[in-house]
């Protein structure tokens, strides 16, 4: 009987030991599954309530498809809405992710991609901009927040296909379609590393095409590369500008170069070289209203705090320029500009200089209330003037 108590005793142990392997065996399995199946569940809610605690109103996932072995994402089907009106639609984004750099607090995202996404700007009730409904912090919330961070990210390919960005202000809608956008090399921790952008869509019914190279990080941040714009009507945007540019109508085409740097403290340069035109150009001013038929720069410009300097050549053909408050009316039938222009330095902000050859044609200038031609000229042609004064000397 003694005998057959300790045997008991002893294989207790031994069949309990091997019924552990197998609970533990079944258990992690179904852990890991459970944990699997819970995570895009985990990042739809996620989404979700981020959506809804910027700003927006109704924010849905459609599905979320995560492959933690691969690091890929797939959203599917992400809107949002504010006040009943649909500001994003995302049918698809795929996002793929390192591992092994979290590990060095560098979140490495090998590549994004975006396609057939709506996005709608626009402005809330405190006139702070919305960017597909989710309200941008203010301007002093981020400058007090510090920039310093144990956390750096690399993006190495953007991609966004067919997609719309709709600025809303009021009645005026603007619209950047991207028929095909690329951007990679992005790198939080080495600030020197170029990244470099691709874009190819349109400005409304305006074809654009930029490729520039940009330093986000640097020190002194800086954008550099080629913008080709076609036909683009200055309507709409004089309505933004407004009331600067208010009534501003035409047609603006660029093919230049141009640069934007931060110049250490003294605020921001910019640079152009390359052509700008102007057709069916009308610009109302107080008093006076200018227009002109077609008009063409082609030169550099550069701009700093201190001041602003041209070189290249300017031409036109049938400029008008019309002053109700005097009576006149000037007419130049083709003009053409070629030399240099210096406005401000630094010890003489007011100081302006003007150097180049002025051709013109078909001069006339009418005083319009008594109906009489004072001046009548069919081809003039003056070589190297030159004049200096400050701004506003007459």
């Amino acid at each position: 009987m003694k005998e057959n108590e300790n045997s008991n005793r002893g294989k207790a142990p031994h069949f309990l030991r091997r019924n552990w392997y197998w609970i533990v065996f079944i258990t992690i399995p179904l852990l890991a599954a459970a944990i699997l199946t819970a995570v895009p569940y985990g990042i739809d809610y996620a989404a979700e309530q981020y959506l809804m605690s910027h700003g927006v109103d109704v924010a849905r996932v459609g599905d979320v498809d995560f492959n933690p072995f691969t690091g890929k994402l797939v959203l599917r089907d992400l809107r949002a809405t504010v006040a009943d009106a649909q500001v994003l639609h995302v049918p698809e984004a795929t996002l793929r992710l390192h591992w092994r750099p979290l590990f060095n607090k560098r979140a490495h995202i090998e590549k994004l991609s975006i396609k057939d996404t709506t996005v709608i700007i626009d402005h809330n009730e405190k006139g702070r901009w919305r960017i597909g409904g989710l309200a941008l912090a203010a301007a002093e919330a981020v400058a007090a927040k510090s920039t310093e961070s144990a956390w750096g990210f690399t993006l190495n390919q953007l991609e966004i296909r067919n997609s719309q960005v709709e600025h809303l202000l009021g009645a005026l809608k603007l619209k950047l379609t991207v028929d095909k956008a690329t951007m990679s090399r992005l790198r939080s921790w080495d600030k020197e590393q170029a990244a470099r952008l691709d874009f190819k869509g349109k400005i409304n019914e305006a074809s654009l095409k930029v490729q520039a190279d940009f330093f986000p990080f640097a020190t002194l941040p800086r954008v550099s590369g080629n913008l080709k714009l076609e036909a683009l009507s200055l309507q709409d945007f004089a309505e933004l500008a407004a009331p600067y540019l208010k009534g501003v109508q035409g047609e603006l085409s660029i093919n230049s170069s141009l640069v934007v740097k931060k110049e250490n403290d003294r605020g921001i340069s910019f640079s152009q070289d390359g052509a700008v035109s102007f057709r069916q150009i009308k610009v109302p001013r107080k008093g006076v209203d200018i227009a002109g038929r077609d008009m063409e720069w082609d030169g550099a410009i550069r701009i700093k705090t201190s001041g602003l300097s041209a070189q290249g050549k300017l031409k036109g053909t049938d400029l008008a320029v019309r002053s109700m408050e005097e009576g006149l009316d000037l007419h130049v039938g083709d003009f053409v500009w070629a030399g240099q222009v210096d406005y401000g330095k630094e010890n003489q902000p007011g100081l302006l200089q003007a150097a180049g050859d002025l051709g013109l044609r078909h001069v006339n200038m009418d005083d319009m209330r008594r109906r009489l031609r004072l001046v009548g000229i069919g081809e003039l042609s003056l070589k190297n003037i030159s004049t200096q004064g400050p701004r506003g000397a007459r």
